[in-house]
């Protein structure tokens, strides 16, 4: 699962300032609209910016977290070199499974968040 993920962000490392720009472009229409909105007409752009932040967010942590995966180690290191690379493999599968959590839970709030936002146009 993780040499998938490893290899999928490594040809997608170039989405890193992409869902940076994305991120950003999301809290300023979020503070736009909390700061200059003109009371309840002006708050149409908040949680669709906060569905933007959520899935950028998660696309810049896929992208940063999983391109520097080890490798499985060969047979021919020493015990010590296999238990630390292992140790490190385990912790990337743990953030795997954190990713996958977050990412079904930001897809529930997504869905929630814009159905609310479609029955209040």
């Amino acid at each position: 699962m993780i040499d998938r993920l490893k290899t999928l962000s490594r040809k997608a490392l170039w989405l890193r300032p992409v869902s940076l720009v994305v991120a950003v472009s999301a809290v300023a229409w979020f503070s736009y609209t909390v700061l200059l909105g003109q009371g309840s007409e002006g708050d149409t752009g908040l949680i669709p910016s906060v569905v933007l932040l959520i899935w950028a967010l998660a696309g810049y942590a896929m992208v940063v977290t999983f391109p520097f995966v080890p490798d499985t180690p060969s047979a021919s290191d020493g015990r010590w070199a296999r238990f630390k690379v292992r140790t490190v493999r385990a912790v990337y599968h743990l953030m795997a499974w954190l990713l996958l959590v977050l990412t079904l839970v930001g897809a529930w709030l997504s869905l929630r968040l814009v159905n609310i936002w479609l029955s209040g146009l």
